[in-house]
């Protein structure tokens, strides 16, 4: 079966995105292979295009997250430096109205990494997902910035 939306079997569109997870998910279990710079450089000028459409919108990050003008000009930072640093912002998950802290890697394995770490200490990880193949973010409870 194929999606409506990227003409892909979910396997193929994990793949394509490198989701790892979803592809283990799909039963494999071969990591899918990083994007080459080259591969890369595009992906971050669309999320950099979807990020300024969002701002001046007035969106929410991800439809659920509220920062500021200083959050969005990380994140900004974050994508025209194509992911060379993490970075951590402050917002407000517009579902539950409580303050967040969401933590982006352009390094997919770190971010799994990142996640399973802070589970083992105990730490509450909110939600641990992907954007595209260049974003991952954490979102964690405010408290737990570590």
């Amino acid at each position: 079966m194929t999606t409506k939306f990227e003409k892909a079997t979910p396997e193929g569109f994990a793949r394509h995105r490198r989701f790892t997870a979803a592809c283990e998910a799909c039963g494999r279990f071969d990591a899918p292979v990083p994007l080459s710079e080259e591969e890369a450089a595009p992906a971050f000028s669309r999320c950099e295009e979807k990020r300024a459409r969002a701002e001046a919108a007035g969106e929410p990050l991800l439809h659920r997250y509220e920062l500021t003008p200083s959050g969005w000009a990380e994140l900004r930072r974050f994508l025209l430096q194509k992911g060379v640093e993490d970075v951590v912002l402050t917002a407000c998950d517009v579902l539950t109205g409580l303050p967040v802290t969401m933590r982006w890697s352009s390094d997919h394995l770190h971010h799994l990494e990142e996640a399973k770490a802070l589970r083992s200490q105990g730490s509450q990880v909110l939600r641990a997902s992907s954007v595209s193949a260049v974003q991952h973010f954490l979102v964690l409870p405010q408290q737990q910035e570590q």
